[in-house]
């Protein structure tokens, strides 16, 4: 006897022995398993359904269980769709069925060995199956949750499938509820029980079939486009949708607006129509038939695809006989006017156009790439010539020194020097302004005194062509918003071109005029003029002016970048010209806050620090490049510098990446300075961390770090952060500048320079640098008296002063203690060695001991005048020294005098 419970599966033999089953197939163990049927087939194989664990084939002897094999059929192993099994039925056919509560109904396929799901194939509406029974006659039934269906086949093939009839209370069955596996057949009468009660029946081959006498009618009712019955539409609409009523259509045409269609369809049958069965399949859109809800008799579609679709319908009614209609109904869902016949055309014919324009524009894009590429070149180019320009100005440099008798010749290089540098800048701006990277940066200013001060800027210029400038300004105070930079570069162009083209004797009136709103500058002059074809292309780039015919120099650019810089300062510039008379030329900009963005507008001082500095480059080399070489002339006087380096001679690093620049700083400088180079900024950072230095010079573009990025790291450090350094670059932008001021940068020289200006900057940043030092050295020796102690504390506010009065007081902790040592130190200041030495050396000037030293003799000078009857060796015990004769020794150097000497003369005093 075969028994199942909740966790498992037992045998029973007559003699009274029994055993649980271990069941297992494999590595799986499936024995503890919710046992819900027990059935035998044919070939003797038992079939287990479970709850849990599918469906289980015991095959074998089941007298010797050793013998017994398991096979599971579930969802794991995909032969089974489900894991719960209600019942398994092996029909007078001979064919296997199993059903599932929540699966529905299922027929084994010996050749596949798999249970294979049957509701769609032979149209049950219902998944939840509760029971199943053979007939006498090959029929089988299956207990549904409100019906009976009664399944009959024309032969022993499933598929071969005669129909299905639906038992329900209106056929006597009352308010049935059927209950999980509650059937039983005996002989040939079946019972089947539910929650209420149980009824049985003796099948017969004929029995649901007997008041079939007549196919049912399927047809079309009604038509609903977006919920609005065909019928009440727009008669318009309607034409558009389909050419005749919904009972006849057999071709629908839904437009591009509509959003959801319903077509409802009705079996006509003299039976009960709520057993009728629907189903539909749109071709082209569902892969199989979809089977409406009980009760349900329509199809509904939402936003379809544009395309053509083909809609088949059948029905069943209470018998089991399906009926199909006996057409198909076109339906034509239209696209939108964007993907129509006709828009398509349009799409491909801009598709052409498009690859047309693109192969324009390909080519445009390369003609312009390669200007730009030729751009960038003439960029690098124009950077890579301040370099040299750079080396040949310290050339000359060095030959003033070793051959000043050759100063004009000297002063006629300098000139050249500083012209090729203001055309290499120029060309530069004009690469911004064709990049689009200039940008505006105002700040409130006096315009009449910059205009005053930029045209006496370029008065040795017009001086030397013989040609009279004059200023008419206002009187009063002219405070205005402006970019200062790009109106110097604007006043030197119009005043450059109004000195070359005028003649000897010549005149410029320029004038200015101050409203509320806007300056307008007017620069006229009486010079040769230009024709009315000329004045066509003024602002044209590389235009010929004529400045051969005035034997002067000139590129062509001055105009066309004044025009932009103008415009970029949102003014306007306009020329009046004769040819013979002279030329006009009156800008108008706005001065007023409120005509710049936020983003062009600049209220610190940095930026005008900035302007100033490039203002007062731009007059040297004016005056330079136009200073003539005469006897009569004021030379530069020659610096005159030992070749010898001195004792205690100030530590400086250079950093260039140009060797031979590199090597000519070191040349140069060397005669004051002690000098360490370097060619890159990691190169730099190792000698900074080796060497106590002074002063750091370092070029801005260079390989693996740059300037920029030293500086940063430099000032970023507590180490280093007081470290002067200056910024040497071909770069001259404001930003630029400004970038570098912000880093940290002490002062930002641009290429080329003049070692004189060089050396003036490194020695007035050392100067500055020794006052600090002294001042905070003033200062510690304040600290270790007692009487200024509160006067002191007020004065202790930046970062260098906290890190002295740290430092001294922790000296003064260990005072007495004569082994306190550099390492002690470090240790109590919490810093290595080599940041302690630098951070003192940097901030007092001296050497780590020779700072304990000093506290501890200043504190000796303050025990003696407080006391002078103390003990010499006394006072040396208590200041740290091991011995009286080195205290006495160190005393004296430090303050010129013995300590016992100084005793008695205080003695002398009191």
């Amino acid at each position: 006897m075969w028994i199942g419970s909740r966790n498992g599966m037992s045998i029973v033999y007559p003699d009274n022995t029994g055993y649980f089953l271990t069941m297992k197939e494999g590595k799986n163990d499936f024995s503890s398993c919710d046992i819900r049927n027990i059935c035998q087939d044919r070939q003797g194989n038992i079939w287990v359904s479970t709850d849990n664990e599918g469906i289980i084939r015991i095959s074998g002897n089941p007298k010797n269980i050793r013998s017994l094999k398991y096979k599971q059929y579930s969802f794991r192993n995909q032969l089974f769709a489900i894991n719960d099994a209600q019942k398994c039925m092996e029909d007078k056919q001979g064919r296997l069925w199993a059903i599932s509560n929540s699966g529905g109904l299922f027929l084994y396929n010996k050749v596949k060995d798999r249970f294979e799901y049957q509701n769609r194939k032979i149209h049950l509406p219902d998944d939840q199956t509760f029971s199943i029974e053979g007939d006498a006659f090959g029929n089988i039934w299956v207990a549904l949750n409100k019906s009976l269906a009664y399944i009959t086949w024309k032969s022993q093939d499933a598929e071969d499938l005669r129909n299905i009839t639906y038992f329900t209370r209106e056929d006597g069955l009352g308010e049935v509820h059927f209950s999980a596996d509650a059937s039983y057949q005996f002989g040939k009468e079946i019972f089947f029980g539910g929650r209420t009660g149980f009824f049985s029946f003796t099948p017969s081959p004929l029995m649901g079939m007997k008041h079939h006498k007549k196919n049912s009618k399927l047809i079309i009712t009604d038509l609903l486009i977006d919920d609005v019955p065909f019928a009440m539409l727009d008669s318009v609409l309607k034409s558009d949708i389909s050419k005749e009523m919904p009972h006849y259509t057999q071709e629908i045409t839904i437009p591009a607006k509509v959003k959801k269609f319903d077509i409802e369809f009705a079996l006509l049958t003299y039976g009960n129509a709520s057993k009728n069965v629907y189903a539909y399949q749109l071709e082209g859109y569902d892969e199989d038939w979809q089977y409406c809800k009980p009760d349900v008799h329509k199809a509904t579609f939402q936003n379809l695809s544009a395309g053509t679709y083909r809609l088949r319908l059948k029905a069943t009614d209470s018998y089991g006989q399906w009926q199909e209609l006996p057409y198909t109904i076109t339906i034509k869902v239209l696209p939108p006017w964007y993907a129509s016949r006709i828009a398509f055309m349009l799409y491909i014919l801009m598709l052409i156009g498009g690859i047309f324009a693109a192969a324009r524009w390909y080519k445009e894009r390369v003609k312009t790439r390669n200007s730009l590429q030729m751009g960038v070149i003439l960029t690098n180019i124009t950077h890579e010539l301040l370099t040299p320009l750079t080396v040949i100005s310290a050339t000359i440099y060095k030959l003033k020194e070793r051959a000043p008798q050759y100063e004009e010749d000297y002063l006629v290089i300098d000139s050249h020097i500083n012209r090729t540098t203001r055309l290499l800048r120029q060309i530069l701006e004009v690469r911004k302004s064709q990049a689009g990277q200039l940008h505006l940066l105002v700040s409130r200013r006096n315009l009449v005194s910059f205009i005053e001060e930029a045209c006496e800027n370029i008065r040795p210029m017009a001086e030397h062509q013989q040609v009279t400038l004059s200023l008419e300004k206002p009187k009063a105070e002219g405070m205005a918003w402006f970019d200062a930079d790009k109106i110097d570069k604007i006043i030197y162009n119009l005043l450059s071109n109004a000195i070359k083209y005028n003649k000897v004797g010549g005149k410029i009136d320029v004038s200015l005029s101050l409203s509320k709103d806007q300056a307008v500058i007017t620069i006229a002059d009486n010079g040769i003029g230009m024709s009315k074809e000329k004045m066509k292309h003024l602002y044209t780039r590389f235009f010929d002016g004529d400045y051969r015919k005035q034997n002067m120099p000139g590129t062509g650019i001055g105009l066309s970048l004044t025009h932009d810089l103008v415009k970029l300062h949102h003014g306007d510039i306009q020329c009046e010209s004769q040819e013979g008379k002279g030329t006009t030329f009156t800008i108008t900009l706005p001065i007023r806050k409120s005509a710049y963005a936020p983003d062009e507008i600049d209220n610190s001082e940095k930026t005008n620090a900035v302007n100033r500095e490039a203002i007062r480059q731009a007059s040297q080399e004016t005056k330079l490049e136009f200073q003539p070489a005469s006897e009569d002339k004021p030379k530069l006087a020659p610096v005159h510098q030992s070749i010898f380096i001195r004792k205690n001679a100030s530590k400086i690093l250079v950093v260039e990446d140009n060797e031979e620049l590199l090597a000519l700083m070191l040349q140069v400088l060397s005669k004051n300075y002690h000098v360490f180079t370097a060619k890159n900024g990691k190169q730099a950072m190792n000698i900074i961390m080796k060497e106590k230095l002074d002063l750091v010079v370092s070029d801005v573009m260079m390989p693996i770090m740059d300037g920029i990025e030293l500086t940063k790291q430099l000032k970023s450090d507590k180490s280093f952060w007081q470290l002067p350094i200056i910024l040497l670059t071909a770069k001259n932008k404001e930003e630029d500048k400004t970038e570098a001021y912000a880093a940290g940068a002490d002062a930002y020289i641009t290429k080329p320079f003049k070692f004189e200006e060089l050396e003036v900057r490194i020695n007035a940043l050392l100067a500055n640098r020794k006052k600090m030092i002294e001042k905070i050295q003033a200062e510690v020796s304040l600290q270790t008296s007692t009487e200024s102690e509160t006067q002191t504390a007020l004065h202790l506010s930046n970062p260098d002063q906290a890190f002295i009065t740290r430092a001294t007081e922790v000296v003064m902790q260990h005072l007495a203690d004569g082994d306190y040592n550099r390492d002690s130190f470090a240790k109590d200041m919490v810093m290595s060695e080599s940041t302690l030495y630098n951070k003192v050396k940097a901030t007092t000037g001296q050497t780590v001991i020779a700072f304990i030293t000093s506290i501890r003799l200043k504190e000796a000078q303050r025990i003696i005048r407080s006391n002078p009857n103390i003990l010499i060796s006394e006072v040396a015990t208590q200041v740290g020294f091991n011995t009286p004769k080195y205290f006495s020794k160190c005393f004296k150097k430090e303050f010129g005098i013995f300590p016992k000497e100084y005793a008695e003369k205080l003695k002398n005093v009191n």
